[in-house]
């Protein structure tokens, strides 16, 4: 009777009712990482998560990038924080052994990588993970650690290696991370400048202002271009969420002009961020006449720009937009 008892005791203590199991979540996962070059499939015989840069035949998307299939219960503005939110989950277990692709390096495609490979490292710092990915992708200033992180960040690019510095970036990351006002070597340059843009603009030396429709002007500092995640800051304390901005430069008594999307405006599905419509480039263009062209140096976010000064003065100027650019009226 004793060791029928016993045995009986056994089997109770080995058996653990279902809903009190331990679950596999994709918080305890360790994913390996692979940078698979630009155009090319990812790996076919394991499962994969492409973090932010799309990659064909990748299993499950983790992009914010035009045409991601990322699952809507994941999905966020950056890949940064859909990799995060991915930490968080515990309905995907059977990508825990996942390898973890992407085909670029840059802030965003860097920290959702190490999100995705490290999750249970990378999701205490949650906030400030999204404020970099923010700060490098769409030119936001969110914080200033987060500003300096994307900072750093871009300084562990390495064009010599094959996978752009990954290898180096998600080893050295975690300690950067953690104790990131040790590594001023890395973002301090970059938080300089930016923080010069700003303090000229706050000066007088350059303004954000309303201007017309969903245009924001942007009165540069004198003889640059200012910073985007400067201009951002300017925007944010001066509560104004436009979907353009018109940027406007002195220049021996005429004006020279940038028209752009604001800096999110590229991502065409967004869920906490106002959706910018896409400027008809031609349209404005041919409304506008020379010495209007295509082009601009804010990258995918550029649209259009005098290739020599121009007379009329940023408050007519913007009434020309308004007219050329039916989409920017408020």
């Amino acid at each position: 009777m004793r060791l029928l008892t016993a045995l009986l005791l056994a089997r109770l203590d080995a058996y653990t009712p279902p809903r009190y199991r331990k679950r596999s979540t994709a918080l305890q996962a360790k994913r390996p990482f692979v940078h698979v070059p630009y155009g090319q499939d990812a790996p076919s015989d394991v499962k994969t998560l492409a973090c932010d840069g799309r990659v064909p035949k990748a299993t499950l998307d983790l992009s914010h990038w035009t045409d991601n299939t990322t699952p809507d219960e994941l999905y966020a503005d950056t890949s940064t924080e859909i990799a995060l939110n991915l930490a968080k989950s515990s309905e995907y277990s059977e990508y825990d052994s996942a390898t973890v692709v992407n085909n670029h390096f840059d802030v965003d495609g860097v920290l959702s990588a190490w999100a995705a490979t490290d999750p249970e490292e990378a999701l205490p710092h949650f906030q400030l993970l999204c404020d970099a990915a923010a700060c490098g992708d769409f030119g936001e200033w969110c914080s200033d650690d987060g500003v300096k992180l994307c900072y750093a960040v871009a300084e562990l690019e390495d064009p010599s290696e094959e996978d752009g510095g990954y290898a180096s970036a998600l080893q050295k990351l975690p300690d950067v991370v953690r104790n990131l006002d040790a590594y001023e070597h890395l973002w301090g340059p970059g938080f300089a400048s930016v923080c010069d843009d700003y303090d000229d603009m706050a000066e007088g030396f350059g303004e954000v202002s309303e201007g017309a429709g969903d245009i924001a002007l942007v009165m540069e500092p004198p003889g640059r271009r200012a910073r985007s995640p400067a201009v951002d800051r300017q925007l944010r304390e001066a509560d104004i969420t436009p979907t353009r901005l018109l940027r406007a430069s002195f220049f021996c008594g005429a004006w020279m002009y940038e028209y752009e999307l604001v800096g999110h405006g590229w991502v065409k599905r967004l869920r906490d961020r106002r959706f910018a419509p896409p400027i008809d480039v031609d349209a404005v263009v041919s409304k506008l006449g020379a010495p209007w062209a295509p082009g601009g140096r804010a990258g995918l976010c550029k649209a259009c720009r005098t290739a020599e000064a121009v007379p009329q003065e940023p408050q007519a100027m913007l009434e020309l937009l308004l007219e050329a650019d039916p989409s920017s009226a408020s």
